[in-house]
Parts: C-alpha cells; sequence; structure tokens
C-alpha cells in the first residue's frame, strides 16, 4: 500500500455514475455568501444540494442535519456569552469554516473535475439564504419568548 500524502484532499466517496455530468456545484463563494446571510444552516444546505446533485442522497441529508445541529449549538453560544463580550468571533468562525469544507469538497472532485461545472443559479442561494435567516430569527424569538416565560 502506497504511503499517503497527509496534504491531499480527503475522499468523499464516489459519485453516483448516473448522476449527470453537468450537475451544478454551488461554488466556496456561494457558500460563503449563503452562510453570512442565513448562518451555517444555509451553507449546509448549498452542500446538500452538491451531494445531493453528485448522487449522494444520504450525505446531503446528513449534511442538513449537521446544519441544524451547528446552528442550534452556535445560538445556545450565543445566548451563553455575557453582555460585554464581543461575540463577531463566532459567526465570522463558522463563515469562514464553511467555505473552508466547501473548498476541500470540491478538491476531492466529486469523482470528477468541478471546476468546469457550471455553478449554482444566484436565485437559489439568494433564497435558500433568506429563508434561513428567517428560520433562525423566528428561532431567536421563541427562545427569547420562552426564557421570558421561565423567568420570574
Amino acid at each position: 500500500m502506497p504511503p499517503q500524502n497527509p496534504f491531499d484532499a480527503l475522499p468523499t466517496g464516489s459519485s453516483d455514475p448516473a448522476a449527470p455530468s453537468s450537475a451544478r456545484v454551488y461554488s466556496p463563494a456561494q457558500v460563503l455568501g449563503a452562510t453570512f446571510f442565513g448562518g451555517v444552516l444555509a451553507g449546509c444546505f448549498l452542500i446538500g444540494l452538491n451531494h445531493n446533485n453528485h448522487g449522494q442522497a444520504t450525505r446531503a441529508l446528513w449534511t442538513v442535519l449537521a446544519g441544524f445541529a451547528g446552528s442550534a449549538v452556535l445560538l445556545g453560544i450565543g445566548f451563553m456569552l455575557p453582555e460585554n463580550f464581543p461575540g463577531m468571533g463566532i459567526p465570522i468562525g463558522s463563515m469562514f469554516g464553511m467555505r473552508g469544507y466547501a473548498i476541500s469538497l470540491q478538491a476531492a472532485g466529486y469523482g470528477r473535475d468541478v471546476r468546469d461545472a457550471p455553478s449554482g443559479h444566484f436565485g437559489v442561494v439568494a433564497a435558500v439564504s433568506f429563508t434561513c435567516f428567517i428560520f433562525m430569527m423566528l428561532m431567536v424569538v421563541v427562545v427569547v419568548i420562552g426564557a421570558g416565560l421561565l423567568d420570574p
């Protein structure tokens, strides 16, 4: 067995051979923008669409579920921070973490060269970002109202 270079991209599993070779790929910049406006959930949703477009439906489902879990964790951390703590590093870190994850997945290539693949639609990116933003704001309202009801 040849030695493995630790700097090579991790394998992402093979794509479904029936998946179209012209499947759209949401770029790391699109994932970054979606994560900026819609949080981790929006970025995970776009990466999940990438997986789904390449015949990896189970992986797409797990990616979206991880987005829900990551959003819940970040929301919980945000509510536990002290009042004067500068919390902007947390969403900035999650944005660039999602971008790095998208870059590593595209480096592995989904079983093909994705650099020449058509880019995902901007309208989908905007819709996912807006929907996830509204969802997150609703969750914040539910948590704030719930905390207010529990506080005597």
